[in-house]
C-alpha cells in the first residue's frame, strides 16, 4: 500500500543517496494507494526515475520477492509486517524499521537489519552496507527464515494452539 505512513517517500531519498555514491542500484515499488502520484514525482524529482519502477498492485507478491536481492520496509508505523515474514520465507534478505511489531520479526544483525523510522540517512547506509556485504546479509537471510518457520509459520501456530486445547481439555 502506497501510503504515507509506509514511509516510501524516505526510501526513495535513500535510494537517490545510494545512487549518489555511484552504486548500482534500483528499486521496484510494488503497490498502489494515495501516494502514488507524490511518489512517482519525487523519484523524478531526485532524478532516480530511471532507477524505479511502478508496477502498482501485484496480486502475487512472491513473483517480486523471487528476483529481489533485498526487501526493504521503510514504515513509520506497522503491526506484524507480513511483507518482512513473506521475504525472509523466500530467503530474502530484509532491512526494516524498528516500529511496531518489526523487532518482533528482525534482529538486528542476526535476521536482518534494523534502522530508526523517518531516517533515509540510515536507510541509506544499510543499503550500502548490503551491496558490500551480500554473503552476511544472505545469511541473515537464511536466519530469518528458520526464525519464520520456528515462530511464525501457521502450522507451527496451529500444532502449538491444538496442544494448550488439549491441555485445558484435559483439566478437571
Amino acid at each position: 500500500r502506497l501510503s504515507r505512513e509506509k514511509g516510501h517517500a524516505d526510501l526513495l531519498q535513500a535510494l537517490a543517496l545510494v545512487a549518489g555514491q555511484g552504486l548500482a542500484c534500483s528499486l521496484v515499488l510494488a503497490g498502489d494507494g494515495p501516494e502514488r502520484s507524490a511518489l512517482e514525482g519525487q523519484a523524478r524529482e531526485l532524478g532516480i526515475g530511471d532507477r524505479v519502477v511502478f508496477p502498482g498492485y501485484v496480486s502475487r507478491p512472491q513473483q517480486v520477492l523471487e528476483e529481489a536481492d533485498l526487501m526493504v520496509l521503510p514504515s513509520h508505523t506497522e503491526g506484524l509486517p507480513n511483507a518482512a515474514l513473506e521475504a525472509l520465507a523466500m530467503d530474502v534478505p530484509v532491512l526494516a524499521t524498528a516500529v511496531g511489531g518489526t523487532p518482533e520479526v528482525i534482529t538486528d544483525g542476526e535476521t536482518g537489519r534494523l534502522v530508526p523510522p523517518s531516517a533515509p540517512a540510515a536507510l541509506a547506509s544499510a543499503m550500502s552496507d548490503f551491496l558490500a556485504h551480500r554473503e552476511r546479509w544472505q545469511q541473515w537471510a537464511t536466519a530469518g527464515r528458520r526464525t519464520v518457520e520456528q515462530r511464525f509459520d501457521f502450522r507451527a501456530r496451529t500444532r502449538k494452539m491444538e496442544a494448550i486445547y488439549e491441555e485445558l481439555a484435559g483439566r478437571d
